[in-house]
């Protein structure tokens, strides 16, 4: 093995080495009384990105990347996302062997399309990169996915990870999410952290870490640049807003944030809390509404459902629809009703989920 391909091995991540079992917590009659934790193993990533509620077209954004040796074998697999009509937004050390394809697949697993890239351009000093594609890939359904430009994600902040790599099981070039945590910034990259229930792993490098902006959209915040070997531990990310100016110089014809795109399936008309501002859906189309200075997103019992409120107005008192831990001690609000369950009654702890972000009560295997 050369000292490139090594590398290229070294940085290879992938998604969602799940460790241990998540378990969800269900109550009895009165949840304020008592806690019954029962096993829902999440033993391999999500297949849709719960967290973002994303829609299913920009999830199509998120591609393959696999290199190719002198003697047209699979060398090493990267993953990327569409970030333009062709352009691909992928980590540069993915580009440092080899001869490179990019395909694209359908919600079910399907092969959309393949490309041989016509040029790809490497940041000088970040491990960030474009790979133009020679068609417009967006003909074919995708939608692709803004970068975010203005740099909005902060420690503690929720985010979604995707790739292609191995699972747990040891399969690769599945599209894969999964929940984790901001645990680190600095100017140029963050890290971020499951606690081991969620992690990338070989195959995922050059995969998104995504948001929504603050006006809803959902946007690439991060590119997977290294991680731990065990597949288990916190991961780093390229900070695409450190990166922004030289991606819009190498690639003019990026995506902007736009129309907010949601599954309604998952947020309906009861809606979700993202930041500071509501996303819900009326009549299957996804509305979004930024809360202003005095209010933030609560439960609002006219609409039945999470919308912009003021603090005395917000019968959850800023818990959210994803609900909170409080050391061991699970806190949700129901129909703006606030419950809580100490998780330890069961021997578990209080974490956020790996699959969607909510609060749950995580036994130990």
């Amino acid at each position: 093995m050369t000292a490139t391909s090594e590398r290229l091995r070294c940085y290879r991540r992938s998604l969602l080495a799940l460790q241990g079992v998540l378990v969800v917590s269900a109550c009895a009659s009165n949840p304020a009384e008592s806690v019954e934790c029962r096993s829902a193993p999440i033993t391999g990533g999500v297949s849709h990105a719960e967290l973002l509620a994303a829609d299913i077209r920009q999830e199509q954004a998120i591609c393959r990347l696999e290199v190719f040796d002198e003697f047209e074998q699979v060398l090493g697999l990267c993953s990327g996302t569409l970030v333009g009509d062709n352009v691909v937004l992928t980590a540069a050390h993915c580009l440092s062997a080899g001869r490179l394809e990019v395909s694209f697949a359908t919600p079910s697993g399907e092969e959309l399309a393949r490309f041989d890239p016509v040029r790809t351009t490497s940041h000088p000093t970040r491990d960030v990169a474009l790979v133009e594609l020679p068609a417009a890939v967006i003909e074919l359904g995708v939608v692709p996915i803004a970068i975010d430009e203005s740099g909005g994600v902060a420690t503690n902040d929720s985010i979604q990870i995707a790739g292609f790599g191995v699972t747990e099981t040891g399969g690769v070039g599945a599209l894969r999410f999964a929940a984790t945590s901001v645990v680190e910034m600095t100017d140029a990259s963050f890290r971020v952290s499951a606690e081991r229930r969620a992690a990338a792993c070989f195959g995922d490098s050059g995969g998104p870490a995504l948001v929504r902006d603050r006006d809803g959209s959902v946007v690439v915040a991060g590119v997977l640049s290294f991680g731990s070997r065990n597949c288990g531990d916190s991961d780093e990310y390229e900070r695409v807003a450190a990166a922004a100016a030289w991606i819009g110089d190498n690639a003019p014809d990026l995506a902007a944030p736009g129309e907010v795109l949601a599954d309604c399936d998952f947020v309906g008309s009861k809606g979700r809390c993202f930041g500071d501002g509501a996303l819900y859906c009326e009549d299957e189309t996804p509305r979004y509404e930024a809360c202003e200075t005095g209010s933030s997103c609560g439960f609002d019992r006219s609409e039945g459902g999470w919308r912009c409120v003021t603090d005395k107005t917000d019968p959850c008192r800023g818990i959210g629809d994803r609900g909170q831990c409080d050391g061991s001690v699970r806190t949700w609000c129901d129909a703006g009703k606030v419950f809580s369950s100490p998780c330890d009654a069961c021997g578990a702890q209080c974490v956020l989920s790996a699959a969607d972000g909510e609060a749950i009560c995580n036994a130990p295997p």
